[in-house]
């Protein structure tokens, strides 16, 4: 289980910060996709490593659905998704609000991603395999327009 102490919400909240003044724009996605620029989770500005091996990474994103939030979680030699009880949680820490329950359905063989159509956030989940036994599960939610401040 993990641990968000006081400690790991300051953290939460300097990453948030620093996402706020760095908002990858759709060129700067455009080469993240294509392997021009370095990955997110390689900066610190963007990391908060949660108690006990949990590896979080937190940018603001420009997509098609709009300005979103993108949130991955993962741990290292874990070889699967994290509990859903502790994705729930960072989640919540971060204050991302989904708009529906979160199931997972485990599927460590392979890339699974859901599109839910009709949430009021949309949003889009899916799993990557990191390599070196590492599974990382990302939310890419569109950021509502109260919620933009």
């Amino acid at each position: 289980m993990i641990i968000i102490n006081e400690q790991v919400k300051k953290d939460i909240e300097e990453v948030k910060k620093r996402a706020k003044k760095k908002v990858f724009n759709i060129d700067m996605m455009k080469k993240l996709a294509a392997g021009d620029l370095p990955p997110p989770g390689d900066s610190p500005h963007f990391r908060c490593d949660v108690p006990v091996g949990v590896k979080v990474v937190y940018t603001l994103e420009e997509h098609p659905l709009g300005l979103c939030e993108h949130i991955s979680m993962s741990s290292a030699g874990l070889g699967s998704v994290l509990p859903i009880e502790d994705v729930t949680r960072i989640l919540e820490a971060y204050g991302i609000d989904l708009g529906f329950p979160l199931e997972v359905k485990p599927n460590p063989d392979s890339i699974c991603k859901i599109k839910y159509e009709g949430s009021e956030n949309g949003c889009v989940i899916y799993q990557e395999d990191m390599g070196g036994g590492e599974m990382a599960i990302n939310f890419i939610v569109r950021i509502k327009d109260d919620k933009k401040d």
